[in-house]
């Protein structure tokens, strides 16, 4: 399983965005019901596609990946993640977000 999470702070709030996702929200995830690991990303470049003409859009800026094992997300310990005051705060500042969750189709390997 896996939750990809897009968020843009708003202008400002970068350093204590990235701060709580560091100091709070990764160890509230990591006592989540099957959690694996997280992967966070920033985005260098993104392109769409419209009838084989690229746009570059604005996009948030911050990808986090979180793994899950299991067969469903812990849907009722991801909301508390999101419940405490400084998460309240954070995420009151975003300017946009993009949250999309995932099942394993298939794996391939490279042997």
């Amino acid at each position: 399983m896996l939750c990809s999470v897009a968020l843009q702070p708003a202008a400002g709030e970068h350093a204590d965005f990235d701060r709580w996702y560091r100091e709070e929200h990764l160890r509230l995830l990591s006592e989540c019901p099957g959690y694996c690991r997280s992967r966070r990303l920033e985005v260098v470049n993104a392109t769409v596609l419209d009838k084989f003409e690229r746009s570059e859009p604005e996009v948030p800026q911050y990808l986090a990946l979180h793994e899950f094992d299991g067969k469903e997300f812990p849907m009722e310990a991801l909301g508390k993640t999101a419940g405490t005051e400084w998460a309240k705060k954070v995420m009151g500042n975003l300017s946009a977000a993009e949250i999309g969750w995932y099942r394993l189709k298939r794996t391939y390997d490279d042997k």
